[in-house]
């Protein structure tokens, strides 16, 4: 650790001293992280940014993680990125103009994924989904990762299309990696809207079918334009990826950790509707990896205890906290066993709880306070 900081440290400097022989003088600026000035992005390959100082050093560094950038040749992109955070719409006809001048295949690829998140950014869910699928055509096992993260309201018409220009674009994938992708994010999708009964194939395996009332078939009479026009007229190495058989994913599908879904629930408990919320909490959890699940259950736990079911969301809680390996899972949870016992009238068990939770050491500030209240609140 201490020597990559070094090297880390080491590039930094160099890149601060003079620009690169070849005279290009692009700019990284990472995330809370001093910028990289005078130096050559060089490539965009699995999901990374690369780019080389006058040290001479090849650095590769996430594009989520990237703030913004800055390459010579093409000052249009340039200048998308500097409006990214201001104004949405201005970049995405910037970036939409600097795929003109894109000369290079990872450069092509680069501008269309920040347009796929500008898109997103400004409520364009629908474009959004059109430049992932073709995204996705490439090289499903890093551009999932960018997937779209804002539909429109929940239940709206305008997510309703979304979901048909889902359809479509499954219908028309060959890669079962690029199905799979798309498959998830219409999953999210129909979860979100609180969409009953889902289709058979998106079903955790060994459900069975809840009988609904008939639900409205979710492809419109007429499917809207494509809104993007087909890529440029693949190379070898998209034609090398098309007939990669090792690419054929198995097992159910996943949502996402940073699933929307989760974010709706949070905002139906938070405006009042627990019951709601729950109800997403529960049709999700069949779709999460372990790994994931732990923050939803307490979010779960949170429901039950708005709900009145204090005794269910005790006991559940405390287990997770017991079978959790996630520090920050158990602070949480632990904080709502002892709101749990606070609000079915038992402020013993609340406050041991409660002074319990002040000795660690890792209690984050906010649940401090929290904590703080509640004893507070019993007298403490």
């Amino acid at each position: 650790m201490i020597i990559k900081a070094a090297q880390h440290a080491l590039a930094i400097v160099c890149v601060a001293l003079a620009a690169p022989s070849s005279g290009v003088a692009d700019t990284v600026v990472l995330r809370g992280k001093p910028a990289f000035n005078e130096i050559q992005i060089t490539g965009f390959k699995q999901g990374k940014l690369i780019f080389r100082g006058v040290c001479q050093e090849l650095l590769r560094k996430p594009l989520g993680g990237v703030a913004r950038f800055a390459i010579d040749r093409n000052p249009m992109l340039s200048k998308a990125e500097t409006l990214r955070s201001e104004s949405p719409e201005r970049a995405i006809r910037a970036y939409r103009r600097a795929l003109d001048g894109a000369d290079e295949d990872w450069l092509y690829d680069l501008i269309r994924v920040r347009l796929l998140g500008a898109c997103d950014q400004a409520g364009r869910f629908q474009e959004a989904i059109a430049l992932y699928a073709d995204l996705l055509a490439d090289d499903p096992d890093w551009v999932r990762h960018f997937a779209p993260r804002h539909p429109a309201v929940q239940g709206s018409a305008e997510n309703r299309q979304a979901r048909a220009r889902l359809h479509e674009a499954i219908q028309a994938a060959r890669l079962p990696g690029v199905k799979r992708a798309l498959r998830t994010l219409l999953l999210e999708l129909l979860l979100f809207d609180e969409v009953e009964p889902l289709p058979a194939e998106l079903r955790p395996p060994g459900s069975q079918p809840t009988p609904e009332r008939p639900v409205a078939a979710s492809q419109p009479e007429r499917l809207p334009p494509r809104l993007f026009g087909p890529r440029r007229q693949p190379g070898p190495r998209a034609a090398a990826r098309a007939s990669d058989a090792r690419r054929q994913p198995g097992g159910p599908l996943q949502l996402p950790a940073d699933s929307f879904v989760r974010a709706a629930a949070d905002a139906l408990l938070e405006s009042g509707e627990p019951a709601r919320a729950a109800q997403l909490v529960e049709r999700a959890l069949p779709y999460l990896s372990v790994t994931d699940r732990d923050p939803w259950l307490v979010l779960l736990g949170r429901c039950r205890i708005e709900l009145g079911a204090f005794a269910r969301a005790a006991d559940e809680l405390l287990a997770l906290s017991e079978s959790t390996g996630d520090q920050r899972v158990v602070v949480e949870a632990l904080y709502h066993v002892a709101l749990a016992h606070e609000r079915m009238g038992r402020p013993d068990v609340a406050v041991r709880l409660y002074e319990q939770l002040l000795q660690r050491t890792d209690l984050p500030a906010e649940t401090r306070a929290r904590v703080t209240l509640g004893l507070k609140r019993l007298g403490e």
